[in-house]
């Protein structure tokens, strides 16, 4: 009895090590051994070949009782390097540091428009290989990727990275694209066009602007115009709160907000002949436009000329998309998962609108509510 006793409890202490080691646990590097990255901004280098790569670290001797008293810019430091290629830079800043790389906190990355596409690619298949990142953090595009990441705005919290905040909230007029996931999704996804949000900076003021698309071309990477970018949040089903402005009969403008909706494809056709109806269903609020808005007798014109002014701003995404060959609405695609690969016989990574005739139908409702109801 009492060897069959030992022997139960070697086999209890054995699985308890066994359980712990089951746990992972082990093989964790505990926070302060470790360099979190913030955002990385990628630039052409000084030559063909190379990059110009900017790292943004936290600034670790901070406390909380520290920041009020630390000057506006040394929430945060950056490092910069010349490289070959995102991977190969990141290799070389961690023979700089003291502590180990960390990539789990990567927040934002921002591409330069001057990148060749090939970079581009390379860049992302070099993030998503890493392992150690989270693929939620934000992709952007930029023409100066080293002065995008540095900005300090003066209204955020340390060490938060204020344009992820930006692109997170659900605050802004359209939900922008380029979180890693879909990002890398569809840059390898026939029949969609990778789109991301361009973000403009002023390194005087400390401040970014969120207003246009960055489409990546096979040529290179293209700016869309306000008006198109625009059309294309109504086309896809991604504005939140735009606004239309409308001049009345009195000469006051006509303030309409809030304006979001869905949408609805529908495909029809045969392989060369494609037709496709995107229904827009849109809703707004009266902001503001005078006392003649107040009895609601003007609601029928506002409605057609509110109407008008969104299918004229769908108009300009698609001819945008068809000039340039792209097509960042994923219709393409969606037309391959709803009716087969014979309807995109194009090779992967081309978009042809050859036989396509798009029509689209602009519904919208004006809810009298007022702002602040």
């Amino acid at each position: 009895m009492i060897k069959r006793s030992g022997q139960r409890w070697v086999l209890v202490s054995l699985a308890v090590v066994l359980l712990g080691l089951l746990s992972g646990c082990w093989d964790q590097r505990p926070v302060e051994t470790r360099a979190a990255i913030l955002a990385i901004g990628v630039d052409p280098g000084p030559r063909k070949g190379l990059l110009r790569v900017t790292f943004v670290f936290p600034n670790v001797t901070l406390t909380a009782g520290s920041l009020t008293s630390v000057p506006s810019g040394q929430e945060t430091f950056t490092m910069t390097v010349i490289a070959s290629t995102l991977a190969a830079a990141i290799s070389t800043v961690q023979r700089e540091q003291s502590r180990a790389i960390y990539l789990g906190q990567v927040r934002v990355v921002a591409l330069s428009t001057r990148l060749a596409p090939r970079i581009w690619m390379t860049s992302l298949h070099d993030l998503t290989q890493m392992g150690t990142m989270v693929l939620s953090f934000w992709v952007v595009a930029t023409a100066n990727a080293n002065k995008l990441v540095a900005l300090h705005p003066p209204t955020e919290m340390v060490p938060e990275v204020a344009l992820y905040r930006a692109l997170s909230c659900k605050c802004q007029d359209l939900r922008w694209p380029g979180r890693a996931w879909s990002v890398w999704t569809n840059a390898v996804t026939p029949g969609v066009t990778l789109a991301v949000a361009d973000v403009s900076a002023n390194s005087t003021t400390n401040t970014f602007s969120l207003k246009t698309l960055a489409i990546l071309a096979r040529d290179g990477v293209s700016t869309w115009s306000l008006e198109a970018t625009t059309g294309w949040a109504y086309l896809t089903g991604r504005s939140l709160a735009e606004s239309v402005s409308i001049r009345m009969p009195s000469g006051d403008l006509a303030s309409i907000g809030h304006i979001h909706g869905t949408t609805q494809l529908k495909f029809t056709g045969t392989v060369g002949h494609v037709h496709l109806v995107d229904t827009v269903r849109l809703q707004g609020t009266v902001l503001g436009g005078g006392a003649e808005m107040g009895s609601g007798k003007r609601d029928p014109a506002l409605t057609e000329d509110v109407s008008r002014t969104i299918r004229q701003a769908c108009d300009a995404a698609i001819q945008a998309a068809i000039d340039g060959h792209v097509d960042p609405f994923g219709w393409h695609r969606d037309l391959i998962w709803r009716r087969g690969a014979a309807f995109f016989p194009a090779p992967a990574g081309t978009i042809s609108w050859q036989g396509w005739r798009v029509a689209v139908h602009v519904t919208f409702q004006i809810r009298n509510e007022g702002v602040l109801r």
